[in-house]
């Protein structure tokens, strides 16, 4: 049984937004930081899975902002592995005030895959042991996410080299940030996430071009798809907005 593990961060300016309040970009890249420290500690990294000629590939990710960061902000960052069936390994995470209250949770679930045949493999057995005690919690994500039958706001912008992780494809962080520009300036000026699923369904690599098509389903809650190359849907996702 495994302890959950905790990182502190301290939020920096380049982290923020206009309005001194952590952009979304920056959550998810701290969550994903988290993840590969312990990963590492565990000795599971991306660096070891890929002397197997393997690696870590992200497949679902859910995210709930209960209370937004400011510049300066300290914050802990708890992490864990909460098991794995099959195909796939479960991470769970949550973002602590240093008093331990609760400011934002996430669930994610991750793929190895074989880097030469481009494969999903199953978990080994010793990842599968990985796993905290019960009451962190189950992970519930949506059966399905629609299809948009409609769409309201576009963005359109072509994949960068600094897009690019180790895996040489786009790192899913900024799938998230280009879902995200579809919408319009307003409507970010005057609004902010608090939930956020995704399904990552394929990969994009350097000078693939992207357009992200988001529809509102009313009440301040959205159906996005991200396509590459006019055809390929890479995500297919929901997210809901307070203001």
């Amino acid at each position: 049984m495994e302890k959950p593990a905790y990182y502190p961060f301290k939020i920096r300016a380049i982290e923020i937004d206009h309005k001194q309040r952590l952009s979304i970009p920056a959550l998810t890249n701290m969550l994903q930081q988290a993840a590969w420290q312990h990963a590492t500690q565990l000795g599971v990294s991306t660096y070891s899975l890929m002397e197997e000629g393997l690696t870590w590939v992200l497949s679902r990710f859910k995210v709930q902002i209960d209370h937004s960061l400011k510049h300066l902000q300290e914050v802990n960052v708890k992490t864990w592995p909460a098991g794995a069936e099959g195909l796939r390994a479960y991470r769970g995470f949550q973002l602590l005030k240093p008093d331990g209250n609760i400011l934002a949770t996430a669930e994610s679930v991750w793929l190895i895959v074989d880097m030469k045949k481009k494969q999903v493999q199953p978990i080994p057995e010793f990842i599968k042991k990985f796993k905290t005690d019960p009451k962190e919690g189950d992970f519930h994500f949506s059966n399905s996410i629609p299809e948009l039958t409609k769409v309201d706001y576009t963005y359109e912008t072509k994949a960068g080299w600094f897009d690019l992780d180790i895996n040489k494809h786009v790192n899913n962080n900024h799938y998230i940030k280009w879902l995200t520009e579809s919408f319009p300036y307003d409507f970010l000026n005057t609004h902010q996430l608090h939930k956020l699923e995704i399904v990552y369904t394929a990969e994009c690599f350097y000078n693939d071009n992207i357009e992200a098509k988001t529809q509102s389903t009313g009440n301040g809650e959205f159906i996005h798809s991200l396509v590459k190359n006019g055809s390929t849907e890479l995500i297919r996702a929901t997210s809901s907005w307070i203001d």
